[in-house]
């Protein structure tokens, strides 16, 4: 069975499953990385804090 962090620490293992090297990997999880943050706070913006609710 296949581990993620395995896959992670064995080059031939990351290129069986994705098809990427480790750099390439690296490069697209960091722009995966930026923009599902992005994403994330666009979804879920802050709570109000309590002295913006108006009590």
């Amino acid at each position: 069975m296949l581990d993620i962090n395995r896959v992670l620490k064995e080059d031939r293992l990351l290129r069986a499953l994705t098809g990427l090297n480790r750099k390439t990997f690296d490069e697209l999880l960091e722009a995966f990385s930026v923009q599902l943050d992005l994403e994330a706070i666009a979804l879920f913006p802050k709570a109000p804090t309590p002295s913006q609710r108006g009590r």
